[in-house]
């Protein structure tokens, strides 16, 4: 098969994995998960025997997580069975491999060509927001999700068509007027559904950003970012006094005291109404340290019916210290390649990369993060980046070249 209709799968691949939602709850298309699996399926199939795509799945995050599936499905399969959704070979598709396979096409697209591959989650994930925005309704006074479809998902995509677009940015791909209106957008999406997570990703990657593009070392960098805190300063106290966001962000602490956080709980106050995660999923962990109640099973556990927020709950409370502790090493993995790659990747793209990890992580603490493709697109890119800059690998087709 030609290498452009298989890139050609491959962009579809991503794109109904990242789509599949509005593609279900605003257009009735049912299945698109199954669609993108499939796709990723023959992509990887049919380039099993490139040397790239060896290497990609004999790298070390990869290699960890594909033990991390297998871990946590086994610790369901042998251990109290309370949600029963995760029998259903189509739930374990869509939450458990749907995303490693995107972290696979993105890594072996992205080393093939870097900056076609970022255009492409561009324009995936800015269509996902456009669509988002035109088809739901924004929050309500009540602070009522219910009737938004997509809820805070486009707020989270958002922030991850940031990060594409400041890697694009420091890429050089795009012009600075281009990376402001992406970010305009991003911005109406953040607070249409005032999702605070999302306001605190975006503002660790344009902060992260701007480190990396400016020289903090020189005078005139210093004013630079100096301007720019005093513009955020002044932008975060409009935003506390003038928007639903506001209203959200200053009701932070009393959620925390309603779900059992005390004055002293600095952090359970921080993380607002998720405390609840934190303060049973931690009960639960302590009285199943090793192995947890397995993934998936808190919901049914309580009885409350309500998911654990929090990524790290999530593997502490259902994957216990040995999910843990695979969890750890997949991200560390990660934060390796990002500092190997050091010599031989641009400042810019550096920090970029460390951006997309620090905002998955400060995500994580209000949400789970395993289950969502977009997410691991990231880790997808910064695999790409780090063998592509590190080691220059080389297709023996000629109509393939390495950017």
């Amino acid at each position: 098969m030609k290498q452009n209709n298989l890139f050609f799968l491959s962009f579809m691949a991503m794109a109904f994995a990242i789509m599949e939602k509005p593609l279900s709850l605003l257009f009735g298309f049912k299945g698109g998960y199954i669609i993108a699996i499939c796709l990723m399926f023959i992509v990887i199939l049919c380039n099993i025997n490139d040397i790239i795509l060896k290497k990609i799945l004999k790298s070390p995050p990869v290699v960890i997580w594909i033990i991390w599936i297998i871990y946590s499905l086994s610790n369901w399969y042998f251990g109290p069975k309370y949600n029963l959704d995760m029998s259903d070979p189509l739930y374990v598709a869509r939450r458990q491999l749907m995303p490693i396979g995107m972290m696979i096409i993105v890594s072996y697209e992205g080393i093939r060509d870097t900056k076609k591959t970022i255009w492409t989650l561009i324009t995936i994930m800015l269509m996902y927001v456009l669509i988002g925005l035109l088809f739901q309704q924004g929050m309500s006074q009540n602070d009522d999700r219910e009737d938004t479809m997509l809820g805070n998902e486009v707020a989270l995509t958002a922030c991850i068509l940031g990060f594409y677009s400041f890697m694009a940015s420091a890429k050089s791909m795009i012009k600075d007027y281009f990376l402001i209106f992406i970010l305009v957008i991003v911005m109406i999406g953040i607070f249409y559904l005032s999702t605070r997570k999302a306001l605190g990703g975006i503002a660790i990657l344009a902060f992260l950003y701007l480190i990396g593009r400016y020289d903090i070392r020189k005078p005139r960098y210093i004013l630079t970012l100096a301007v720019f805190g005093i513009l955020s300063y002044w932008s975060f106290g409009y935003i506390m006094e003038n928007t639903m966001m506001g209203e959200r962000l200053a009701t932070v602490s009393e959620a925390a005291y309603l779900r059992g956080a005390n004055e002293d709980d600095i952090f359970l106050r921080f993380v607002g109404d998720r405390a609840g995660s934190y303060i049973w999923g931690w009960s639960i962990f302590l009285q199943n340290p090793i192995t947890g109640i397995g993934l998936t099973n808190y919901p049914s556990y309580t009885m409350t019916g309500i998911p654990l927020h929090t990524e790290y709950m999530a593997e502490l409370c259902e994957n216990g210290i040995i999910g843990t502790i695979l969890y750890i090493c997949f991200n560390l993995s990660i934060f390796i390649m990002i500092f190997k790659s050091e010599k031989s990747c641009n400042r810019g793209v550096k920090f970029v990369c460390l951006g997309g990890m620090a905002c998955i992580l400060f995500i994580s603490l209000t949400a789970w993060t395993y289950s969502f493709p977009r997410y691991f697109s990231i880790y997808g890119i910064i695999i790409a980046i780090y063998y592509s800059q590190m080691y220059n690998l080389k297709y023996k087709s000629k109509n393939l070249r390495l950017n």
